[in-house]
């Protein structure tokens, strides 16, 4: 599918070979000159397993692994040297390595330029909520131009002085966030409009090769398409059918969601262990439609599929409830007066926020020291309550 189509997401479950199916793919593009030099970026911790699986599937295959000790800040601009003017089968970079690899500032002006354009067009038929949102995304964008401009790179060092024509995504999910603008953004959750320099950063450059070669620019591979948001698969979208969502007229977000999402009010629970009725952007309709679209790019493996292929021990899950302690439910009863009072203004480094609560309610739910380990060990609390089954059980 790969190379008939060129630009997938392969949402593969685990285990059912995402990593042989990119390399093959690109081997085979290679061999029948549809590309002539793709790269692959992987997950950090990843890449010496990469590589070595790539070389044992294809013994004589001609890599370049950008690894810690090639692509160091005095050996980038050599490194970039060799991808150029080699002739390599595939180059293979870490997920941080790639990120800094970026393209060239007149590339980029003349990408965030089109992203402002695109904005404005956008805000001429929103509403004023929306165009509220739009200018602050203008903004964001004109500041990210600023900076640009003033920062200072050495020449040689861009994507496209690579050769790279083609892009392999691991772990795409890593790349997930993109700036969109949005009128429901602060009433509604499950929106999650704010981007990432990384993951605009991948943009920039599947938008270059999309210009070059259309529709065959990157594949995607992860388990999870979606992890967090529904807004995410609006961003996928966007990474590979963002000339369809153009001719579609659904390119902007809220035109999007209109056509595909629905927001749901439901009852939900807080750190501090009260509920709430929370609007949440939470329910696909038109799927029929939706999916229509999303698989003409997208291919998909679950785990159903491949239990043929395996067998798995058969599991017997047992909820063993546990009471809060005393200390407990005092930091639980805190949890409420702190969301009350969260500082006001721009945020500073220590300041509570809902993150800070919610992280400590996870932890408050195990063991109170992890929060402070000077409190005392509390036999009736969840952790000891698992070691004490774990070791009956043993």
């Amino acid at each position: 599918r790969i190379i008939q189509e060129g630009s997938t997401y392969m949402a593969h479950a685990v285990g059912a070979g995402k990593t042989m199916a990119m390399v093959m793919a690109g081997m085979e593009m290679k061999r029948l000159g549809l590309v002539t030099k793709p790269l692959y970026t992987v997950p950090n911790s990843v890449i010496v397993q990469f590589a070595n699986e790539f070389q044992r599937d294809y013994p004589a295959a001609r890599l370049l692994v950008a690894d810690d000790s090639n692509f160091t800040a005095a050996k980038r601009k050599a490194f970039i040297a060799r991808a150029a003017t080699g002739n390599w089968d595939a180059i293979i970079m870490s997920h941080s390595a790639f990120d800094l690899v970026g393209v060239s500032p007149e590339r980029q002006k003349a990408f965030i330029e089109g992203q402002i354009d695109e904005f404005r067009v956008l805000w001429e038929a929103a509403d004023e909520r929306t165009q509220k949102q739009i200018e602050k995304a203008i903004t964001a964008l004109r500041q990210k131009l600023r900076k640009l401009l003033e920062k200072k790179r050495d020449k040689g060092t861009y994507f496209e002085d690579t050769g790279v024509d083609f892009l392999f995504v691991d772990e795409a999910q890593a790349y997930r966030k993109l700036d969109f603008a949005s009128g429901m953004g602060r009433d509604i959750r499950g929106v999650g409009g704010e981007g990432s320099d990384r993951g605009m950063g991948l943009f920039a450059k599947i938008r270059m090769l999309d210009e070059r070669t259309p529709g065959r620019a990157a594949v995607f591979a992860s388990g999870t398409p979606v992890t967090n948001t529904m807004g995410e698969m609006y961003t996928l979208m966007r990474f590979l059918q963002y000339d369809l969502m153009k001719r579609e007229g659904i390119l902007a977000f809220d035109a999007w969601a209109a056509e595909f999402g629905m927001a749901e009010t439901a009852p939900e629970m807080n750190p501090a262990g009260q509920f709430k009725n929370v609007t949440r952007f939470a329910k696909f309709v038109n799927v029929p439609d939706l999916m229509r679209m999303v698989l003409r790019r997208m291919d998909v493996v679950r785990p159903t599929d491949l239990e043929h292929l395996s067998s798995r021990p058969d599991v017997t899950q047992e909820l063993d409830s546990v009471d809060l302690t005393d200390l407990q439910q005092a930091y639980v009863d805190s949890f409420q007066d702190r969301m009350d009072n969260f500082p006001t203004g721009p945020s500073q480094k220590g300041d509570d926020g809902i993150l800070v609560v919610s992280e400590d309610a996870a932890f408050n739910a195990l063991d109170v020291r992890l929060m402070d380990p000077d409190l005392p060990n509390e036999p009736g609390n969840k952790l000891n309550k698992c070691i004490g089954n774990c070791f009956d059980r043993w």
